[in-house]
């Protein structure tokens, strides 16, 4: 919330305001039509197999490269990632082998091409990328709740330590909802039924 200061008038104070403001964290398609700034959420829905993980992996290699390194524009956001898997179906050396492959290629268009020199400087790039990349992975909703529980303090931590997390992602946010669902359903039967069966059993 900001407030006027002063004898201050709504020019200055736009302008105050918008100067603090991030830039969006990432231009990549067809998020980049997305003014996504701090604080917001976005949905990605979609039928089965139509990209939706894939979007998130290049949307987060695209949060973790650097804007900008020996005079190499990689178009990052040089931020960190946060990745809640509840599928645990994330494909680490897919991305792993995606990141460094946009390193390799951005640093040869730029620089020429590869030579050992080359190599040492895309291992560097990609390991400080890597640093900046957090997976999580979650087999059930008590998993999902306690990283919630703990999230904050998480954070706060990586604020302290300069790689302050730009970007949380959850895939997917309908994991368990029908395991949970039959679940509540099976503890939801109503008292004394199959009380006298289950007293017989034992």
């Amino acid at each position: 919330m900001e407030w006027l200061a002063v004898d201050e008038s709504a020019k200055s104070l736009l302008t105050r305001v918008l100067s603090r403001r991030t830039p969006p964290f990432t231009s990549l398609p067809p998020l980049h039509r997305f003014p996504l700034h701090a604080g917001h959420v976005l949905e990605i829905a979609g039928p089965s197999n139509s990209g939706k993980s894939a979007l998130l992996l290049q949307a987060a290699i695209s949060c973790i490269l650097p804007k900008k390194s020996d005079g190499i524009s990689y178009g990052g956001s040089e931020g960190s990632v946060m990745m809640l898997d509840l599928d645990c179906r994330f494909d680490m050396l897919q991305f792993v082998e995606a990141l460094q492959l946009q390193i390799n290629e951005t640093f040869e268009r730029q620089k020429g091409p590869s030579s050992s020199s080359t190599t040492s400087e895309c291992d560097r790039i990609f390991e400080s990328c890597l640093k900046r990349f957090f997976y999580i992975p979650c087999r059930n909703s008590f998993q999902f709740l306690a990283v919630l529980k703990t999230l904050h303090a998480k954070i706060k931590r990586l604020n302290e330590m300069g790689m302050r997390p730009q970007l949380l992602m959850i895939d997917s946010i309908n994991a368990f909802y029908w395991i949970d669902r039959s679940l509540s359903s099976a503890i939801s039967v109503p008292p004394g039924v199959g009380s006298v069966e289950f007293a017989s059993g034992i």
